[in-house]
């Protein structure tokens, strides 16, 4: 029995699909060819699985720095004299800034003001 005009035409697009494919995409050889199918299959396996893993990693040392952090804080508050004031603690903070040298802006302001406190 004869093919009928749909199926031959059927076939035609089908050869031309291939001849264009071979045209953009040359033929790999055969070790080649399976070689970059194994390739494309274990590519994206191995992205998400780093993906994830990082994203575990990332996750487990936030929360031990942040273990960490409330620690050195708890220790910090329980460094603190019992008998704390908040004058005591602005002291502290006083002390712990760096002291800037003074201006000679600042140092004609005092020095203004020391002779007028003398008058």
């Amino acid at each position: 029995e004869l093919p009928s005009g749909d199926e031959l035409l059927e076939a035609a697009e089908q050869v031309r699909e291939q001849e264009v494919i071979s045209e953009v995409l040359p033929k790999l050889p055969d070790w080649a060819d399976f070689l970059v199918g194994k390739f494309l299959l274990l590519m994206p396996v191995i992205v998400i699985g780093s993906w994830g893993a990082f994203t575990y990693w990332s996750y487990k040392e936030s929360a031990r720095q942040k273990e960490e952090d409330e620690k050195r804080k708890l220790k910090k508050a329980l460094k603190l004299d019992p008998n704390w004031s908040k004058e005591a603690v602005a002291q502290r903070e006083e002390k712990k800034r760096k002291k800037r040298k003074v201006t000679a802006f600042q140092e004609a302001l005092k020095l203004e003001e020391e002779a007028t406190a003398d008058r």
